[in-house]
């Protein structure tokens, strides 16, 4: 999936003075309330044309961090190879993750036995080939469902953020751009006018001060079993 982004040279030039940062997220559905989207990537640099490349493989990870408002989630142990749909991954005492076949057809299912509070959640590469956790749960001997959903949001933002941070609250105006029906987009931002992408469905401008958790954390309807 990819997203680009195209900048006018006077936007491009306020962004830069006034020292922004593009942040991506990416987005998942759980019936679980506890989770938490955290940062995926933080740009300092970027063009009048920039790219964000969203790829499809994603790994599970759990962690001894607690989720908490602005802390980093740091990766404790990780599945090591991408995880898909329909797959159980299982927490054991020491946090080693196993990972098998015959789940939920349309989650991922973190279990554990662990007899202990653990985080967990999916982590997606970067360019660097590092893995960053992007949304974080609560797991204790009860299941919890992640299903990684084609979708991501972006934003200009002055606060600095590491990835793997939980921020709250969208710090600016951003847009949510669902890619299940294409593997591209392409959208525009301006230092007045704010994103645009014409009239486009898949796209959905997001006000400042808005619920990170209710944008990226998707809730899926009643009557469907997700545990």
């Amino acid at each position: 999936m990819t997203l680009t982004i195209s900048l006018s040279p006077a936007t491009l030039s306020a962004l830069s003075s006034g020292g922004f940062s593009l942040y991506a997220f990416r987005s998942v559905e759980s019936s679980n309330r506890s989770g938490a989207p955290l940062v995926w990537q933080r740009f300092a640099r970027y063009t009048a044309t920039t790219t964000v490349t969203v790829g499809d493989q994603v790994y599970g990870y759990d962690s001894t961090d607690p989720i908490t408002v602005n802390g980093t989630v740091r990766i404790g142990s990780s599945t090591g190879s991408p995880v898909v749909v329909s797959q159980v991954l299982t927490v054991d005492t020491i946090g080693t993750i196993s990972v098998a076949n015959g789940g939920p057809p349309d989650t991922i299912l973190f279990d554990s036995t662990a007899e202990q509070r653990y985080t967990c959640g999916l982590a997606a590469p970067l360019d660097s080939g590092n893995q960053v956790p992007y949304c974080a749960f609560d797991l204790y001997a009860m299941s919890v469902p992640v299903a990684p959903l084609r979708a991501v949001f972006v934003m200009f933002a002055t606060s600095v953020y590491d990835p793997g941070t939980y921020m709250a609250t969208s710090l600016a105006q951003g847009l949510y751009v669902d890619f299940a029906d294409a593997d591209a987009h392409s959208v525009a931002f301006d230092m007045t006018t704010g994103w645009s992408a014409g009239s486009a469905a898949w796209a959905k401008v997001v006000a400042p001060n808005t619920s990170m958790q209710g944008v990226l954390i998707r809730v899926p309807p009643h009557n469907r079993p997700k545990y």
